[in-house]
């Protein structure tokens, strides 16, 4: 979706960070529920540990793949697909009675949801903004470190209520709120790319010929007929945007001359088998590759990445090993977050 007002920008940021809020929450807070997964199937902590672990690494290899689709087809949609996939995962974990069980639930099929939540959430924030692209990421960022403390804070005395099925159950809930903040990734019309949209007075670029056009206005209940434009007037009229956000203001096109017909499909099939190929071929694109600085940078990431979440998965255990109660070992966890 896409909108004039500059001050949409700011609810993308919003929805972005509270899009971070339910992904991170749930990935770090993960350390509190391996030490009930632990003594409820008792399968050693490597194989429990790996639960998060696939989550995250879907949630990381499926991020180009998820940015380039959000950039082609817009961030909300994607966001939304994501929260619906990664709540249905997250609420089949409950079912699971062996660690295996949970690699498919919460591991393959939840990262994969919360992978196509984290990408398109920062990739909305950065189409909205030209000054102050690295202001809106960092409050985007912020997200990650409130969720931490939150839903670590939350989690323990849920599952002390409801044990660690029952929290699974509510987390699935709380990822199922990325369908609602995903309704507010919008995109200023200023930002967006315009060779996404296609406007309807655009056709009259593929047209060459004097063709004339049949138009029809239809206005809630109301339909004006025998309206007949040329060319030249083609511009002026009302363009819906993508996701048809001028609901009471439909205008259809019958293009009345059959060679034209012929010659409009063509060029639109060309067109549309155009955009495919530079679509799958800006997907694997490796120019930036050639860049010493970035391969630099995709480096360090990479070796940082290796270990980052295994503070937030196996501290819990070693602390309440060391003599620690729960509680405790819960604010630790939580206290990385305000980090």
């Amino acid at each position: 979706m896409e909108t004039s007002h500059p001050g949409y920008g700011w609810l993308a940021v919003f929805s972005g960070f509270c899009v971070v809020f339910i992904v991170d929450g749930i990935h770090f807070s993960f350390g509190t529920l391996l030490v009930e997964i632990v003594e409820d199937f008792d399968q050693g902590r490597a194989l429990t540990g790996a639960i998060v672990s696939i989550s995250i690494a879907f949630t990381y290899i499926l991020a180009p793949i998820t940015s380039h689709i959000a950039n082609v087809y817009g961030c909300r949609i994607i966001v939304i697909t994501g929260a619906i996939i990664s709540s249905t995962g997250l609420a089949l974990s409950i079912f699971a009675t062996n660690v295996y069980h949970l690699w498919a639930t919460f591991g393959v099929l939840c990262g994969i949801g919360i992978g196509m939540m984290y990408s398109p959430a920062h990739v909305c924030v950065i189409h909205n903004f030209k000054e102050r692209k690295t202001l809106a990421s960092g409050i985007v960022a912020c997200g990650s470190g409130a969720g931490t403390f939150a839903v670590n804070q939350m989690i323990k005395p849920l599952i002390d209520y409801y044990g660690w099925k029952g929290t699974v159950l509510l987390e699935a809930g709380l990822a199922l709120q990325g369908v609602v903040v995903g309704l507010f990734l919008v995109r200023t019309r200023e930002e967006s790319n315009s060779s996404h949209s296609k406007p309807i007075g655009a056709v009259s670029n593929n047209l060459k010929s004097n063709s004339r056009f049949n138009t029809k206005y239809v206005m809630g209940e109301h339909s004006y007929n025998n309206e007949v434009i040329d060319e030249s007037c083609t511009n002026n009229v009302v363009q819906p945007d993508k996701f048809g956000s001028k609901p009471d203001l439909h205008v259809r096109q019958e293009i009345t001359d059959t060679n034209s017909i012929n010659a409009y499909g063509e060029s639109n099939a060309k067109k549309e088998n155009v955009n495919f190929k530079e679509t799958c071929k800006s997907l694997f694109d490796v120019s930036l590759l050639k860049d010493v600085r970035c391969v630099l940078i995709l480096l360090s990431v990479f070796i940082m990445s290796l270990g980052y979440g295994i503070p937030f998965t196996f501290i819990p255990d070693q602390v309440i090993e060391s003599g620690f109660t729960k509680q405790e070992a819960v604010w630790l966890t939580s206290s990385i977050g305000n980090l």
